[in-house]
């Protein structure tokens, strides 16, 4: 068999394509600047500076899991080391790169991961003797619990020693056994200097200096550098610097929710001018469609779905339609189909197509905005419902999940008493004794760049009350989360 055949062409060329999509699907155009890279020895927990090279060229293979926090640039990173090494090494080497958000049915990763060429028994026989095999956001997989996905990655990998493997996952969501099977990556958090030069030459490329002096005053305070190591928040402050419609008058910007806010307010701004809304159905659809967003957003966390059928998204809509106060505005208009299609081409959804003639489904850009979202609807219904004290006994019920953490996250940070809120839900965790609750409230302190005192200490002594009284055995990992 001869290197060049083309089976092994077309999946070069299919991974290669698959992977600058997703690059140019991103929402914002968060800005690839140049990142440094650790190996953290897990004993000492300290890391050491490493570049792709080196981590490639290691003999025997190696496997590695690159770990972070959502919007860390985990997938990013992968994405751009995989179309560089797509289009610089010669074509002997076997580049496979998959977005584990495509993983659906156990046993079927084999099957995944030579998807994209017509011989899938030419590149597996390629495999046997080396490569590279990035696998996406194992977090997103839904064949199974994480643990289960890791397992059949790792069973995978058993039977590609000569590959190198790379796995990228949300550090909350790592099983501890699986630190055993692989060595660590890290993405270190940029400093504030490489922020600070960002966001000032956003500004000054900024064609309207004054609406860009006045947003970069709102973006730049002291509080937010901090928010910015995040390099998806760093890419909403930054499209928004650089759009000339942005415009964050009356807006406060201090939490990563009100950066959210702040990005999908010039978003919605932006498209609806694009629409051309001149009537009330359309403007009344369009008011619809970021509320309708929500919803499907929190029942797809709710349902745990990252990825849904189209059925899915229909009965979900249909849900919202029957209990939403707008939507009798336009109830009896035929255009009401027309939101489906709004929801549809939203630049916060997109189509994925994984294969030629295979049913089309959708999923949310990134997890952030999906948690945004249904932090949104959540925060609607806790207004509606006596506050987040009220919703939590009944919407966020244990087990909490890392996703219902970050939506957690956003409720507190877009309140307009987030230490009311923190209190309230401190709370409710001693009422019911509920350590995901307690979990959860340090989740939140852990992305305050400013906690204060009295609620740290509150946490520990509701915390320590926890161990010694409450009816369930030593919970090492509130221990660590506190």
């Amino acid at each position: 068999m001869m290197v060049g055949e083309t089976p092994l062409s077309d999946h070069r060329a299919y991974t290669l394509a698959a992977a600058e999509k997703l690059l140019a699907a991103a929402v914002v155009d968060t800005p690839y600047l140049a990142r440094r890279m650790q190996i953290v020895n897990e004993r000492s927990g300290s890391g050491k500076d490493i570049n792709w090279d080196e981590v490639l060229d290691l003999k025997p293979p190696g496997r590695f899991l690159l770990v972070g926090e959502p919007g860390a640039g985990k997938s990013m990173h992968l994405a751009r080391l995989a179309v560089d090494r797509l289009t610089q090494v010669t074509e002997k080497e076997v580049i496979v790169w998959q977005t584990m958000a495509s993983y659906r049915m156990r046993t079927t990763l084999p099957q995944l991961l030579v998807t994209g060429t017509r011989s899938p028994e030419i590149l597996e026989q390629f495999l046997q003797f080396g490569g590279v095999a990035i696998l996406d956001a194992a977090d997103e997989a839904r064949a199974g619990d994480i643990g289960e996905v890791f397992d059949d990655i790792l069973d995978w990998a058993n039977d590609h020693r000569n590959v190198t493997l790379i796995v990228s996952c949300r550090a909350a969501e790592v099983p501890a056994w699986v630190t055993n099977e692989f060595r660590r990556l890290k993405l270190v958090p940029l400093t504030e200097p490489e922020i600070s030069n960002a966001l000032t030459a956003a500004r000054d490329a900024n064609p309207h200096q004054e609406v860009a002096a006045r947003l970069y005053r709102l973006l730049a305070q002291p509080q937010l550098l901090s928010l910015y190591a995040n390099p998806l928040l760093l890419g909403l402050a930054l499209a928004s610097l650089e759009d000339p419609q942005s415009d964050g008058v009356g807006m406060r910007v201090d939490s990563r929710a009100d950066l959210y806010t702040l990005f999908m307010s010039r978003l919605e701004r932006r498209e609806e001018a694009r629409a051309h809304l001149t009537d009330s159905d359309s403007r009344a659809l369009f008011r619809l469609r970021p509320r309708a967003l929500g919803w499907i957003a929190w029942k797809s966390v709710k349902e745990e779905r990252a990825i849904f059928a189209r059925d899915d998204l229909q009965r979900w809509l249909g849900e919202f339609l029957r209990i939403d106060s707008i939507a009798p505005q336009v109830a009896n208009n035929p255009s009401i189909t027309r939101l489906f299609d709004l929801i549809h081409a939203s630049q916060p959804l997109k189509e994925i197509e994984e294969r030629p003639k295979e049913a089309v489904r959708y999923s949310f850009v990134h997890a952030s905005f999906n948690d945004y979202f249904a932090a949104q609807e959540l925060r609607v219904s806790s207004l509606e419902r006596g506050g987040l004290r009220a919703v939590s006994a009944v919407e966020m019920a244990a087990p909490i999940t890392s996703r219902l953490f970050e939506i957690v996250y956003f409720v507190v940070a877009s309140s307009a008493d987030p230490d009311n809120e923190l209190s309230e839900l401190m709370t409710l965790a001693t009422t019911t004794r509920d350590r995901d609750l307690l979990r959860s409230v340090a989740h939140v302190l852990s992305y305050d760049p400013r906690p204060k005192n009295d609620q740290v200490d509150d946490l520990l002594m509701r915390a320590n009350d926890a161990f010694k009284y409450w009816e369930r055995p030593f919970d090492y990992v509130l221990m660590y989360s506190v």
